[in-house]
């Protein structure tokens, strides 16, 4: 399995080379995209922070990583776009093969993808977890737009995942998140989400209706909210806390690492474009050391509690809260 890393910057490429990340993707923006479109994002994430601003450092960053074997995606993956931003990002993508020899794109929205079919461009498609891949029907309805990749939602559990990858063609890959940042909902599904704000990690506060002030309700929904808020800071990356190893805590699937390579899972995802230097460090760190625990030989069992000890986290992990694809509550390990 390939260990897919966020860059976000050409001073992180020598520390993601070094530590062994098999595959990057950036998010791109342009001044052009700011001063027409704005108010959409061209990636569903800030310009400042979480993405490529210039077309030399993307060049740089994809000439480096090709001299390593290691090939570079970008996200344009906005769950919508209008016709006009559309026709706009067909023009900057076919300018970015050529250009600037990227790899492949990372897409959402349906609309963008049937355009780039049917203007046949040159480039590998990975459909984004917005695009909601929840069974092989819709793996197959993919396929026909020559779709190479598909990153499937966080909200799958693993025999899900493995009915998907069984009844699919083998031509496709599948990619799976594997470290940080939690949904509360299925971002393929929240149209506000990362629009105004991403509302589902506000700490709110739930009060009772006029109708319901008894001492029992009021009990019941203050163990509701305290019950809502863990779960909240715990997909928020516990706070965007560290264990005292330096690994990062929050949500992640490393306990499945071992029964991903059984079923043909062909990349692992690790999220956080907008992250910090240190934290894409740890966390590359964090899944490769995984990862080759699991390309030992080691049996599904012992990856998991290697996985388990190295995060040195059992009151999160017992939670259930920070697991990807109900990974804690997996039978064959």
């Amino acid at each position: 399995m390939k260990v897919t890393a966020p860059i976000s910057s050409i001073k992180e490429i020598e520390m993601l080379i070094e530590l062994g990340a098999d595959e990057l993707y950036c998010g791109f923006n342009t001044d052009t995209w700011q001063k027409k479109f704005g108010v959409c994002k061209i990636n569903r994430r800030e310009p400042k922070g979480a993405c490529i601003n210039s077309e030399l450092e993307l060049l740089c960053i994809v000439k480096t990583a090709h001299k390593n074997n290691i090939l570079v995606s970008v996200a344009f993956n906005s769950p919508f776009y209008t016709a006009e931003g559309i026709s706009y990002l067909l023009t900057l993508i076919e300018k970015l093969i050529k250009e600037i020899s990227i790899d492949s794109v990372i897409i959402s929205d349906i609309n963008l993808l049937i355009a780039l079919f049917k203007k046949k461009i040159p480039i590998n498609i990975h459909i984004s977890s917005l695009g909601n891949c929840f069974n092989s029907e819709t793996a197959a309805f993919y396929k026909e737009f020559g779709v190479k990749r598909i990153i499937l939602p966080r909200q799958l559990n693993f025999y899900e995942i493995k009915e998907i990858v069984k009844n699919t063609d083998k031509k496709i890959e599948f990619e799976v998140f594997a470290l940080n940042d939690g949904c509360y909902y299925e971002e393929g599904f929240c149209l506000t989400s990362h629009t105004p704000e991403a509302f589902c990690m506000t700490e709110y506060q739930l009060e009772n209706s006029e109708f319901a002030k008894k001492k029992t309700e009021e009990r019941k929904l203050k163990n509701l909210k305290k019950e809502l808020n863990s779960y909240l800071w715990h997909q928020n990356n516990c706070g965007s806390s560290y264990q005292k190893n330096g690994f990062p805590n929050g949500p992640c699937s490393c306990c499945l690492f071992g029964n991903f390579k059984d079923i043909g899972i062909s990349a692992l995802k690790i999220v956080g474009r907008e992250a910090s230097f240190y934290r894409k460090m740890t966390s590359l760190k964090m899944v490769k050391t995984v990862l080759d625990k699991a390309a030992s030989g080691a049996g599904n069992k012992e990856i998991a509690e290697f996985a388990k000890k190295m995060r040195n986290t059992e009151k999160y992990c017992d939670t259930g809260y920070v697991c990807y694809f109900g990974a804690g509550n997996i039978s064959d390990k």
